[in-house]
């Protein structure tokens, strides 16, 4: 399965000086839906949560689950105008835990 790659960048912004978070980058709050390619394994997956970083995802399919290191082709239907409706992106898996994944972006335009 070959989809060309759209690189689209994305400013956040926190406005309520209360928030104190102690992650590298502000976190957005999303529902899009996609897949996880991992060698010769794919789960289908929701993105729940979105950094300039990083994406944590649910799976649907939790057997046989990615392992912390494993490298990834993240495939996600996204809403926004593009050619395809599809968005790759490279990147880790840095955690695991049940159906929730943590990945973080191997390429981040600046």
């Amino acid at each position: 399965m070959q989809y060309e790659t759209h690189l689209i960048p994305v400013t956040l912004q926190i406005d309520d000086p209360n928030v104190v978070d102690q992650r590298q980058d502000a976190r957005l709050s999303v529902s899009v839906q996609g897949g996880l390619s991992l060698n010769d394994m794919y789960y289908y997956v929701e993105m729940i949560d979105l950094s300039k970083s990083g994406a944590r995802l649910t799976l649907e399919n939790v057997t046989n689950a990615p392992e912390v290191g494993q490298s990834a082709i993240l495939y996600l239907v996204w809403p926004f105008e593009i050619d395809s409706g599809l968005l790759s992106v490279e990147a880790t898996i840095v955690r695991v835990e049940k159906n929730e994944i943590a990945v973080h972006f191997n390429h981040v335009p600046l």
